[in-house]
């Protein structure tokens, strides 16, 4: 059964010179509209209450409220940040933000702000071949997930605080969940965690590589064993994805460029 395309409360299609007029970060409103998928945008993340951003350039090209931003979040193009409601100029600082990429052996490219997810589009296993450093195997599982320093408080904290809790209730540890402080990126880090979720043990398949770092020199690299129904998505939008079936080969690292956090003092 095909993913179902998430709900959205507004679709913002930005067009040259229109101002468009950001809702108060209260609201209950979710914004998403096209990511890049092209290596020369440039992006930032714009929080704002009412602040206006203008089409054009790059345009807006992602946004929605993210529970690691606690505010309302947009990403912009460069040319789009030069043209921010010049009311604002003085009033602001720009934090650096890392972000993921995902490199098909084709040519397509996908960013993550928060978090990348490789695996299957239906509730079946994920079959694949996983290198990162020295090591391979193959796996079956229900996919990857690779967080950036913004995402660590996201999905990652949910996958670590499960395999917490179940440690604890089979009896293998007496520890609560670390807390997120304790393995939490910072969201300039040059890393980003990888994790398994739920790995299948078989005679043809491991869960050794489970977890990890990926380092600026040291990928992530996944071989797709998947016939059909195989993605890569990123930041939780499931309908906007690349295919990534049998002989398709990612390489997941650290996002050269970095998003801009522009955040109202």
């Amino acid at each position: 059964m095909p993913a179902m395309k998430p709900k959205m409360d507004h679709a913002i299609k930005p067009t040259n010179d229109r101002p468009i007029t950001i809702p108060n970060p209260q609201s209950p409103v979710r914004f998403r509209v096209t990511r890049p998928r092209t290596a020369d945008l440039s992006p930032a993340l714009v929080t704002a209450g009412g602040m206006r951003a203008l089409g054009g350039g790059g345009g807006i090209v992602s946004g929605r409220r993210q529970k690691s931003f606690a505010a309302q979040t947009l990403l912009v193009g460069t040319k789009s940040l030069e043209r921010i409601d010049g009311g604002l100029r003085g009033r602001v600082r720009i934090q650096p933000v890392s972000m993921a990429q995902a490199d098909l052996h084709d040519g397509q490219t996908l960013f993550a702000v928060n978090d990348l997810f490789v695996g299957a589009r239906t509730h079946v296993s994920a079959r694949y071949r996983i290198h990162h450093g020295r090591q391979a195997e193959a796996q079956s599982s229900s996919g990857i997930i690779v967080s950036t320093g913004a995402g660590c408080t996201g999905w990652l904290q949910s996958v670590v605080t499960g395999a917490s809790r179940v440690s604890r209730g089979l009896g293998l540890t007496e520890s609560d969940p670390p807390p997120p402080e304790s393995y939490r990126l910072g969201w300039a880090s040059n890393e980003l965690y990888f994790s398994v979720r739920e790995p299948f043990t078989s005679r043809t398949s491991q869960a050794n590589l489970v977890f990890g770092r990926i380092a600026p020199n040291e990928p992530l690299v996944v071989e797709s064993l998947m016939p059909e129904d195989g993605v890569i998505f990123s930041d939780g939008i499931e309908a906007d994805f690349l295919s990534f079936n049998s002989g398709s080969i990612a390489t997941i690292r650290l996002a050269e460029r970095k998003a801009r956090l522009i955040v109202r003092d």
